[in-house]
């Protein structure tokens, strides 16, 4: 919270138990919205990845490529 915010918060408290109070109640609410926006960021993350992951998926498979290297990757064994 700006330091403008606390003090017209204060002014409108009829003692500084009651701003204390208040700002406690602020700091909740506070926490709780800080809270769901890294939910909803890693909720983001977690569909961009997905999208990325099924894009790939739909890609065409390079087939003559993948069976071109097929010997290379086996005669090492």
């Amino acid at each position: 919270m700006t330091p403008e915010l606390l003090s017209k918060l204060r002014s409108t408290c009829r003692d500084e138990a009651a701003f204390e109070q208040l700002q406690a109640i602020w700091s909740d609410e506070f926490q709780a919205l800080e809270q769901e926006i890294h939910q909803a960021h890693f909720q983001m993350e977690r569909q961009q990845t997905l999208f990325r992951l099924i894009t790939r998926l739909r890609e065409p498979l390079e087939l003559e490529a993948i069976l071109q290297r097929l010997p290379l990757k086996f005669g090492n064994f």
